[in-house]
């Protein structure tokens, strides 16, 4: 009786250790998998990874390769095959050259074209082009676009690759000056005269030119803000929008010397600042400024 009740005890304790190395097992068994699946997935980012840089840098490559004289960009010249022999293939020539070709990009209709206000190749400054290419089981899908901010213009790439439905993104963002040359302001001063007391006389003279390297846009204007700081050190406006006239012997509003005379008959015991602005003709608006410019004769 108590060699049986010691057997049946002993059977049980064994399922019971059974069990806990079988749970043991399993766990370690659950972890390693996540951990294989885990550096799986890493590969498999690395390769997506780098599909997405291929897609950056097929981009760049063909941006550089069809732009045309004159032109910022050449991202809108990318599927323009009547005009430009670099233009990217929309199907490989060989299965050799799957990774430079350019497909139908997923879920838009007008992937190859071109859409924005100015996707014209000669110019290209308002622009996005969509495409994706697919090689090696692998896949990278773009968005290029290029679009104007103020005085620049913004040139942005969106890749996405893909493997092993593992996704990773890179995103380029570059601003580049337009090619409008920016203005430049020389020789600019503000020389107090001598007047009857109670009023106060500026002279302003600058050299203003928007020609650099053949470059050239006339000048729209140029304009002053005279100004002095009040005792609460606010700006107080003697004259705002003071426009220059140009020297009357200037052949040409490109290069010239602008000059005004500015005379009042309310003075201020303070010392008054004047600022300087020129515009071009240039669309968009090219604005050159100079702050507090010195009298004249005096180094900045």
């Amino acid at each position: 009786m108590n060699n049986n009740y010691q057997k049946g005890v002993s059977l049980i304790i064994t399922f019971f250790i059974m069990i806990i190395i079988l749970a043991v097992v399993l766990s370690v068994s659950v972890i390693l998998y996540s951990e294989i699946k885990v550096i799986k997935n890493i590969g498999s980012s690395i390769v997506s990874f780098y599909a997405a840089d291929s897609g950056v840098e097929k981009v760049l490559f063909y941006d550089r390769q069809v732009v045309p004289t004159g032109a910022a960009r050449g991202l809108c010249s990318m599927f323009d095959s009547m005009n430009n022999v670099n233009y990217c293939p929309i199907t490989p020539a060989s299965p050799l050259d799957t990774s430079i070709y350019c497909d139908m990009y997923p879920n838009k209709s007008s992937s190859l074209t071109p859409i924005g206000t100015d996707c014209d190749p000669a110019t290209c400054t308002d622009c996005e082009v969509s495409f994706s290419t697919t090689f090696d089981n692998r896949q990278y899908s773009h968005t290029a676009k290029v679009s104007p901010d103020g005085e620049f213009s913004n040139f942005k790439i969106y890749s996405r690759g893909s493997f092993e439905a593992v996704e990773r993104q890179i995103e380029v963002s570059n601003i580049s000056e337009q090619a409008q040359k920016p203005i430049l302001i020389a020789d600019a001063c503000a020389n107090p005269k001598s007047t009857p007391q109670g009023t106060v006389s500026i002279d302003i003279s600058a050299t203003v030119s928007t020609t650099i390297s053949g470059d050239t846009i006339a000048l729209n204007g140029v304009t002053a803000n005279i100004y002095y700081y009040d005792v609460d050190d606010s700006i107080v406006y003697a004259k705002k929008d003071l426009a220059l006239t140009p020297n009357s012997g200037c052949t040409t509003l490109a290069s010239c010397v602008w000059q005004k005379n500015w005379t009042s008959a309310t003075a201020i015991s303070q010392a008054y600042y004047v600022d300087l602005y020129a515009e071009d003709t240039a669309e968009p608006l090219n604005r050159a400024e100079l702050k507090q410019i010195p009298s004249c004769g005096v180094a900045e």
